[in-house]
Parts: structure tokens; sequence; C-alpha cells
């Protein structure tokens, strides 16, 4: 089995396509029919796709977690904590800088490592 893709809503489709573009992912605008314009990521097999929340539902945002991994950290770090102090969003990092987790706007995790 494989996953194909995975679709998040967000409260503010911008600040969000901000902060995921602060860790090297190149979002392009979309919008499929009569839905609503929307980022996505198109990887090897996987897509990601950040859609604008509907008011009219009951937002539940805490259940979804989200991983990346990049090859250098350290490319990537001072864009990463320089986007989630724009937006006071916490991060923390591991001592070996090996792992970042940041909390989005919506308070869901997400986690950005090295890969070996």
């Amino acid at each position: 089995m494989n996953i194909n893709y995975l679709t998040i809503k967000v409260l503010d489709i911008n600040n969000s396509r901000e902060l995921y573009e602060s860790f090297g992912l190149i979002l392009t605008l979309e919008k499929h029919g009569n839905g609503p314009e929307h980022y996505s990521i198109h990887f090897e097999n996987f897509i990601l796709e950040i859609y604008p929340w509907n008011k009219s539902e009951k937002p539940n945002f805490n259940t979804i977690r989200l991983g990346f991994s990049v090859s250098n950290i350290l490319d990537y770090l001072y864009k990463i904590e320089s986007i989630c102090k724009k937006f006071s969003l916490n991060f923390k990092f591991t001592p070996d800088l090996r792992k970042i987790e940041i909390k989005d706007f919506e308070d869901r995790t997400i986690e950005i490592s090295e890969s070996e």
C-alpha cells in the first residue's frame, strides 16, 4: 500500500504557504472546478494539498502530524526560526540539530528531520 496524497485545511492559507515554503517546499496555486483555490506540491508518488478551512465546518486540527526530511537541516534552520518568530509559532529542536518540531497555526505538529 502507498499513500498518494494528504490534504490539510488551514485557517490562513497564505501564512501557511509561507510557513511550509520556509522549509523548502515549493507550493503551486491550484483550483479544481468549482472548488476553492489551494496550494499543493507534487512529490514522486505523493501530493500534499493545503486548503482553506470552510468557516461553516467545526475545526479539528490536532489529528494530523506531518513529517518531512531534508538532506541538511542547517540549510533551513534560520528560515524556519525566522518564520516561527514572525508568526509567534512554537518550535523546538534537538541538541544535535537533527530534528525540528513546529506547531503550526492550527497547533498541528510538523517535524523536519535530517535524512541520513
